[in-house]
């Protein structure tokens, strides 16, 4: 009983607050130059432009949400290509391509495919290419 008493403790320490030392490295990282952020943000807005022009650019692909504005992916309709299950599994199997499954996201996510534009510049303008190429042969 006393080591579960004990354990609950920590636990409450450490999901109640954040442990000292991280709270001092916050307000060190905010206080600092933001530099770093604002060179990120740019890389992922040109990630996501690389993605979302891609896109556009593949017959039967629409983003019915428009541009993303405070995510690093995309969920863009893929149903005029079938249901979202198989696309994913055709585009993995037969092209090497990891997408997830809209539906994974629950109901309304059927129909879309989630992709990531976590990766280099380069690795995006690869990959959706590759995904063009893969739809294009689906049809």
């Amino acid at each position: 009983a006393a080591d579960a008493v004990q354990g609950a403790k920590a636990r409450y320490y450490i999901s109640a607050c954040s442990p000292t030392f991280t709270q001092h490295a916050a307000v060190t990282a905010l206080a600092d130059s933001q530099d770093c952020v604002t060179e990120m943000v740019e890389a992922y807005r040109a990630r996501r432009d690389v993605i979302v022009e891609g896109l556009a650019s593949i017959d039967g692909i629409s983003l019915p949400g428009g541009r993303p504005t405070g995510a690093f992916y995309a969920f863009p309709d893929v149903s005029k290509f079938g249901k979202s299950s198989d696309i994913a599994k055709v585009l993995l199997e037969e092209h090497g391509i990891a997408i997830v499954d809209g539906a994974v996201f629950g109901e309304e996510g059927d129909g879309h495919i989630h992709i990531a534009y976590s990766c280099s510049l380069e690795d995006c303008q690869r990959g959706v290419e590759r995904l063009g190429k893969a739809l294009a042969a689906m049809r």
